[in-house]
């Protein structure tokens, strides 16, 4: 029976450090959101209203939230220093700064979203 018990502590060990593994991408959680573009400072202020609630951005294990719209992905996921967000149809990248900051790169607009 000895045995038996130290059987079954050794399956529950080992089934928790499986699905440990398992885990998200580490990047889940609230991030406030600053806009800075090609245009100035003028053009960012627009953009950067501390008023502003809505430029929150939640992101869940394979989902963000953004002004109160969900979208679902296939899988979010760490590659080459980005965050990556894939559909069955395309892939999109947020470059990873550091634990709490990413950046979204669209161009003209580039957003750095800040964990809160």
């Amino acid at each position: 029976m000895n045995l038996l018990s130290q059987l079954k502590k050794t399956i529950v060990f080992f089934v928790v450090v499986i699905l440990s593994g398992c885990g998200g991408h580490g990047f889940e959680g609230e991030y406030k959101a600053k806009v800075e573009s090609v245009f100035g400072s003028g053009f960012d202020s627009f953009f950067n209203d501390e008023s502003s609630s809505e430029s929150n951005l939640i992101i869940g294990k394979d989902f963000i939230k953004v002004d109160g719209e969900r979208i679902d992905f296939d899988s979010i996921s760490v590659r080459d220093n980005k965050l990556v967000l894939e559909t069955e149809d395309s892939e999109d990248f947020m470059t990873i700064v550091n634990e709490k900051t990413l950046i979204l790169d669209q161009g003209v607009v580039s957003i750095t979203y800040i964990k809160i």
